[in-house]
């Protein structure tokens, strides 16, 4: 699902990797943790409670900023979870899977 101006770049994964890794790159670094070792760990349930965190936090600075944009930054982030759940949903249904479980990745490419 698109998204206005700048928000699309939210929706690159290597993106939100490294800008996740950025939020906690004091701490990562520390436990000797790379970019590239992040991104491989961060998969599946994990990643999308990651991107969740992250942007409702954004959601909380851009309100904080100028409430009006921060409440629509929030409605259009949540509105595009429900149509990406409702779309995996239909395309489970349409190829027979029952499984709702993902091992979706937001890992770099190599």
């Amino acid at each position: 699902m698109g998204v206005p101006g700048d928000l699309e770049k939210l929706e690159n994964a290597e993106t939100l990797v490294s800008i996740l890794y950025a939020s906690i790159q004091e701490q990562a670094v520390s436990a000797g943790l790379t970019l590239q070792q992040f991104a491989n760990q961060l998969t599946g349930r994990d990643a999308r409670e990651a991107v969740d965190v992250f942007m409702e936090e954004l959601a909380d600075f851009f309100t904080d900023l100028r409430p009006a944009k921060g409440d629509l930054f929030r409605l259009i982030w949540r509105q595009s979870q429900e149509i990406e759940e409702a779309m995996t949903t239909a395309a489970k249904m349409a190829s027979g899977q029952e499984s709702t479980s993902s091992t979706d990745s937001l890992a770099l490419s190599e």
